[in-house]
């Protein structure tokens, strides 16, 4: 009998509403569509983690109520572009003249080795 459990772990999720439509691909190509599914999140806990402003230009400002480790920055195609080890602060200064106009996603590992994921915008004014 074939497995019919499925799940998924969503990094970027955010507080309030979250939206996931599902589709189910068959071995054979066939599709499924189970239409989409909304998701609220009142609290992820007493952790805070902001970036501001977003979208921005030429830099982006990372605030945390625990001491971040490391901002890992990756292309919306999931490629490594920036990553700034030992920051050892709960407030950072990202530089970001480097990067182009698009999507970003920041890995932040705080000091108890916990990783979380937010998604940024750069925009070009």
């Amino acid at each position: 009998m074939p497995n019919n459990s499925y799940e998924y772990t969503d990094y970027f999720l955010n507080l309030g509403l979250n939206y996931y439509k599902l589709t189910q691909t068959d071995f054979d190509g066939t599709t499924k569509d189970h239409g989409i599914r909304v998701i609220h999140v009142d609290n992820k806990g007493d952790f805070y983690l902001y970036f501001y402003p977003n979208p921005f230009d030429s830099e982006v400002f990372v605030s945390s109520n625990n001491v971040v480790s490391s901002i890992a920055v990756y292309s919306s195609e999931g490629r490594l572009v920036k990553i700034i080890s030992n920051v050892n602060s709960s407030t950072y200064k990202l530089t970001t003249t480097d990067l182009s106009a698009g999507i970003y996603f920041i890995k932040i590992e705080d000091e108890f080795g916990k990783s979380y994921f937010k998604k940024i915008a750069k925009i070009v004014f």
